[in-house]
C-alpha cells in the first residue's frame, strides 16, 4: 500500500487536507482469479472453492476447541488424581485402609500398554495419540486441518 499525500484545497473553506492513507487503486492490485484469490499463484496449486475453505475452517475451529478442552480436562484429571492419591496415602498411613498398589499398577499397565510388551514407551504413547485423533476426527472431512487445530488448541 502506498502513501499518497492529498494536498487539495477545499474551494469553499480554503482549507488543505492533511496526507492520509488511501486504499490502493485497482491498477495496483493483483488481478483476482475466479476463486477470489490473487492471480499469480503457482501453477501446481489446485483451485480452492469456497466450500472447501469453509470445511477446512470448520474442522480447524472445532479441533482447536477440542484441543483446548482436552488440555483443560487433562489438567483437571491430573489434579483430581493427585488429590485421590494424597487421600489414599493419608488413609493408609493412619491404618484405616490397605491399598494394594501392585494390583493397581498391573491394571494400569494392562490398560495403557498398546503393543503388549509389558512396558509403556513412546510407541504406546504415539499409538494412544493416533487412536485419540482418529476417534475425534471420525466423520470430519478434513483430518489434516483437524490435527493442526487440535495441536494449536493443546498448545494454547
Amino acid at each position: 500500500m502506498k502513501i499518497r499525500p492529498m494536498a487539495r484545497a477545499l474551494p469553499a473553506a480554503g482549507l488543505t487536507l492533511v496526507p492520509a492513507l488511501l486504499a490502493p487503486q485497482p491498477a495496483h492490485c493483483a488481478a483476482a482469479s475466479s476463486t477470489g484469490l490473487p492471480a499469480g499463484l503457482p501453477a501446481g496449486l489446485p483451485d480452492i472453492s469456497t466450500l472447501q475453505l469453509q470445511v477446512v475452517g470448520v474442522s480447524g475451529v472445532t479441533s482447536y476447541t477440542a484441543g483446548y478442552a482436552a488440555k483443560r480436562a487433562f489438567k483437571v484429571f491430573i489434579f483430581t488424581s493427585g488429590c485421590i492419591f494424597m487421600g489414599l496415602q493419608t488413609l493408609a498411613q493412619n491404618g484405616l485402609i490397605t491399598v494394594h498398589w501392585e494390583e493397581m499398577q498391573k491394571k494400569m499397565l494392562s490398560t495403557l500398554d498398546m503393543n503388549g510388551d509389558n512396558t509403556i514407551d513412546m510407541k504406546d504413547l504415539n499409538a494412544a495419540s493416533d487412536n485419540l485423533q482418529a476417534y475425534l476426527s471420525a466423520g470430519l472431512p478434513s483430518a489434516g486441518s483437524f490435527s493442526a487445530g487440535f495441536l494449536m488448541g493443546v498448545r494454547s
